[in-house]
């Protein structure tokens, strides 16, 4: 019902610009005709019909193409979305959605038939994906989805692998990655069921550039996790482990032979540090170098 008092509400719009754009043109035209039947001098109104023509093609043809033709896609976060107060029809008023792309701050106001297809109910902040825009004006934002993980095409796949205690750290995670220029793979559910890796986890593993595990005590008390662990070792993926949890860690004994022989020692970044934004965007941009 929202969807269509709101589709109701656009067509109302578009009906009187066009019932605008046809009077005042129309008056125009007029008036040229009649100055040139009062006057006798057809020359002037010809030519200033002539370059209305002119700019009526411009604007419908050529700026449009000009625009696409300026259209980037970047990988991005929405910081916010700037709805007016109290207002309970958000598609009459301008709404603003603020995203971040690799450090750059991006304020795109959405059209009313953007607000009318669900991009607030749908999107909300810290959500990431793929934003096409020109100027202040998006033309396609797309979230990654388990049929499509990747949300940029760098080539470079990271997979973070986490313990569910440590969920939130893993959405932060990506989250940054992602503005980073990075594609990501995460289990966001969670569900695991049996002893064995699925198919997508193995594949989502296998096609991977960087292997992230988030290391706490929880990580190698779960076998899952071990067994992302040792997967990812098996098939020679670049292994960069953060700490999560303070403390030593105590890594199965299997598990350190196979890391120091593969892979040579660990080297730890706490998440919970003081810089650990900037230390992890600069550990992204190394990444996707």
């Amino acid at each position: 019902m929202k969807k269509f008092v709101g589709g109701c509400f656009i067509f109302i719009q578009r009906l009187i610009w066009w019932i605008f754009q046809l009077v005042f043109w129309g008056a125009v035209f007029y008036g040229l005709y009649y100055w040139a039947e009062t006057t006798g001098m057809v020359e002037v109104p010809f030519g200033i019909g002539l370059l209305i023509i002119i700019i009526g093609f411009y604007r419908i043809f050529i700026r449009p193409k000009r625009k696409k033709k300026k259209q980037v896609t970047v990988p991005a976060t929405i910081l916010r979305i700037d709805i007016p107060n109290n207002v309970s029809q958000p598609i009459l008023y301008h709404t603003v959605v603020q995203f971040e792309s690799r450090g750059k701050r991006i304020a795109i106001t959405l059209t009313p038939e953007q607000v009318n297809d669900g991009f607030i109910d749908k999107n909300f902040a810290g959500d990431t994906g793929l934003l096409t825009y020109s100027g202040d004006r998006m033309y396609q934002w797309k979230t990654p989805t388990v049929a499509e993980p990747r949300v940029d095409a760098r080539h470079k796949m990271v997979f973070i692998s986490y313990a569910h205690e440590w969920s939130d750290d893993a959405a932060y995670l990506a989250q940054l990655f992602q503005t980073e220029g990075l594609s990501v793979w995460y289990d966001r559910a969670k569900v695991r069921v049996g002893d064995q890796l699925t198919h997508e986890i193995e594949k989502a593993i296998r096609d991977s550039t960087y292997f992230v595990p988030l290391l706490s005590q929880d990580y190698w008390n779960s076998e899952w996790c071990i067994r992302e662990f040792e997967l990812a070792a098996k098939s020679n993926l670049k292994i960069l482990p953060l700490k999560v949890s303070a403390g030593d860690l105590v890594m199965p004994p299997h598990i350190q032979r196979l890391y120091r022989d593969q892979l040579g020692e660990p080297i730890f970044l706490d998440m919970r540090g003081r810089n650990q934004a900037s230390q992890l965007k600069d550990l992204a941009r190394r990444m996707t170098q």
